[in-house]
């Protein structure tokens, strides 16, 4: 199967502590089909994008953040994606937005946290 996007000439940071390489990478579906090392990649893509030696990297995870208010209004959190951050985790503290049992918690929880996850814009 031919690859549908072809990320070539990047400086590849493949997550397990190894020195970073020159190479390029393959994706079909969405999903990397290969990695290789060095210059040439020998097959031909659809696409190809030649990333002139930027750093292509696997998604960062952060462990630590209050992004629970943020994502109803911005469901994305695009700033975090621009960043690297492919997944957050919530409620590390011992609590979070859900769930709420209660007419009036959500409200009640967002104020309590509000110094922690700022307040939603209200209709």
């Amino acid at each position: 199967m031919t690859p549908a996007v072809l990320l070539e000439n990047a400086r590849i940071v493949d997550g397990t502590g190894a020195p970073w390489f020159r190479g390029s990478v393959a994706v079909t579906d969405g999903w990397i089909e290969t990695v290789e090392r060095g210059h040439e990649y020998g097959r031909s893509a659809n696409e190809s994008v030649d990333l002139d030696g930027s750093v292509l990297a696997p998604g960062f995870v952060d462990f630590h953040v209050h992004s629970d208010l943020r994502l109803f209004e911005e469901p994305t959190l695009l700033a975090m994606l621009r960043q690297g951050v492919t997944t957050e985790v919530l409620g590390q503290d011992g609590f979070s937005m859900a769930p709420v049992y209660r007419e009036g918690g959500a409200a009640e929880w967002e104020e309590h946290l509000s110094a922690l996850d700022g307040v939603t814009e209200r209709e």
